[in-house]
């Protein structure tokens, strides 16, 4: 387009110096430039039909002017009149035999009669003209346009002999690599593609599309250690930019580095510093870190600005600040979050235990888990305040807080095994039974209640046979499961197979260790099969375990079990031979 602006110039006549031309009202040569230029910014701005009709005004001033036919030529190209544009490309094709716009021109005309191999070959001719000029640029402008035409026709091994020709004369053409990697990346060839776009930086390492273009084929190939890799060596470089920074943000969340996701999210406000997902990313590492001040400015940041998820940034605030035990604001925020919020639940639970462990409020405690009963009985807060009722000693009112709701999670397994396991608890063994087997009305397969039932007959010395069954059936679901494999195994001591439930005990007893139970389990066996030594050891280690326990953190089952063990420990010793 420059080149034809030069050349009116250069055939435009200049005026003498003094004469304005006034007195002569015909048309001039400078008219004729002035339609021209018109036409062409006309051109530049899409509208073709004001184009053409400038260019038509500036033919009747200099009709013979080729140049400004090979500018309605591409105007009636792009209006899709072919057929125009092909016949004045016709008529001027001989003045313009050294001239890589015609032949471009006429590429298109050919391409868009479908002329397709045709056309190519003009802009061969094109590339060649720019090359024999040293215009490596305009060579490489064409090249890129061949390209094009040739991966829109399918042609992908076309495109790639292309650019590798091109690179042949011009092979330090970082541009040219980059199009050939995304050329190979079309026909799936990405090692051909990895190898052009690395060329690529190699010749111009600061080059951002060509970094972005690896960097995506490393992720697309589940190479996320190199993409990262690539990443990261940009921004170090000092190759700042957005894109790159973020996704460094991202693959960092990925691999937990957190510090180094906050250094980028830094970079990235230098962009954006308003950004919501930013300022609430950086907030909730902060947290994570235990940076709870910095937590708490970048969480109340991201809560003013538009779209923010509102509830998530409270929950967060609430628990920063019991984290910094300023319990009252804690207690706001969390009883800041509706029932429409997935949060809802934790959040009153963590109200209650404010309440409860902080602010030495039992009653509140109590009464905001009743009132969010209330008004969402959701399933998480019908079994908090279950425990809530029995870590204070209630497992009567706990078990009836769970019947009130029953009817609300009648086939919920969870909520049933909580319910079976208070009703065992309780010494309702029956009852215990009865729901444990509700569950498997409607899930043969819940471990926990196939465990739970064939333990307790076990235990009971009733349908031993039953419980043999359903037991074998949990460790055939989970065959890593210490406490399912001990429940066997005390089947088998309990029927007399003492080195099966050898067997099965200790495998528990590597899969779950220093669980007393099993401990005292293996124990007994031992015993059983008068392997005293290691059986007085094992009874020991339940002492040493319990004994490196606050006492007031104990439960009662390990203290009951402690207690037995004692018993047992004591008989043997007495029993045992001595040197």
């Amino acid at each position: 387009m420059l080149s034809a602006l030069v050349a009116v110039i250069i055939f435009m006549p200049l005026l003498p110096l003094g004469q304005s031309g006034a007195e002569d009202q015909r048309p001039t040569r400078a008219q004729s430039y002035f339609y021209f230029i018109r036409g062409t910014l006309e051109g530049l701005n899409g509208n073709s039909a004001e184009a053409l009709r400038f260019f038509s005004q500036a033919q009747q001033i200099s009709h013979r002017s080729p140049y400004i036919k090979l500018r309605q030529a591409e105007e009636y190209l792009n209006t899709s009149d072919t057929e125009t544009a092909e016949a004045l490309l016709k008529e001027i094709g001989s003045q313009f035999l050294n001239e890589p716009e015609y032949y471009v021109l006429r590429s298109r005309s050919k391409a868009q009669n479908g002329d397709y191999r045709s056309g190519l070959k003009d802009l061969d001719r094109a590339v060649n003209l720019y090359f024999a000029s040293n215009n490596i640029s305009k060579a490489r402008e064409i090249i890129l346009t061949k390209v094009a035409l040739q991966a829109d026709q399918k042609d992908y091994k076309g495109a790639i002999k292309s650019l590798q020709t091109y690179l042949q004369r011009n092979p330090d053409d970082e541009i040219a690599y980059y199009f050939l990697g995304k050329v190979h990346s079309l026909f799936s060839e990405k090692k051909s593609a990895k190898k052009a776009y690395k060329k690529a930086l190699e010749i111009r390492p600061s080059f951002l599309a060509a970094t972005k273009a690896l960097g995506l084929v490393y992720e697309l190939e589940g190479s996320s250690d190199a993409a990262f890799d690539l990443y990261l060596n940009t921004m170090r470089a000092g190759t700042i930019d957005e894109e790159i920074v973020q996704k460094i943000v991202n693959l960092s969340l990925i691999r937990e580095d957190y510090p180094l996701a906050l250094e980028a999210i830094a970079l990235s406000h230098q962009w954006r510093p308003d950004d919501l997902q930013n300022n609430l990313r950086a907030g909730l590492i902060h947290f994570k870190l235990g940076n709870f001040e910095e937590a708490e400015t970048f969480l109340m940041t991201a809560s003013e600005l538009e779209g923010a998820p509102k509830d998530r940034i409270d929950f967060y605030l609430a628990n920063t600040y019991n984290a910094l035990r300023r319990h009252e604001e804690s207690l706001a925020f969390f009883l800041k979050i509706d029932t429409t919020s997935d949060y809802f639940p934790e959040a009153v639970i963590q109200a209650s235990q404010i309440y409860e462990q902080n602010l030495n409020k039992p009653d509140e405690a109590f009464q905001t888990l009743a009132d969010a009963i209330a008004r969402k009985p959701h399933l998480d807060l019908v079994l908090a305040r279950a425990q809530l009722l029995e870590i204070r000693g209630s497992l009567t009112g706990a078990i009836q807080s769970l019947e009130e709701k029953r009817k609300l999670f009648v086939q919920n397994e969870r909520f049933l095994l909580v319910l079976g396991s208070l009703q065992e608890k309780s010494g309702a063994t029956d009852e215990s039974l009865e729901t444990m087997r509700a569950i498997l009305a409607f899930n043969e397969n819940n471990i926990h209640a196939l465990n739970h039932i064939g333990y307790s007959l076990t235990e009971r010395g009733v349908k031993l046979e039953e419980a043999e069954l359903l037991l074998k059936r949990a460790v055939q679901l989970a065959p890593r499961n210490g406490f399912i494999l001990d429940s066997l195994g005390w089947l088998y001591y309990k029927t007399g197979r003492y080195k099966k439930a050898l067997e099965l005990l200790r495998q528990a007893n590597v899969l779950a260790p220093q669980q007393t139970i099993i401990l005292e389990h293996l124990g007994d066996t031992l015993h059983k099969l008068n392997q005293i030594q290691e059986a007085l050891a094992t009874y020991r280690q339940i002492i040493k375990t319990g004994d490196s326990l606050e006492s007031a953190s104990e439960d009662q089952e390990t203290r009951i079990v402690k207690e037995r063990v004692r018993e047992k420990l004591s008989l043997l010793v007495d029993s045992s031979p001595r040197d």
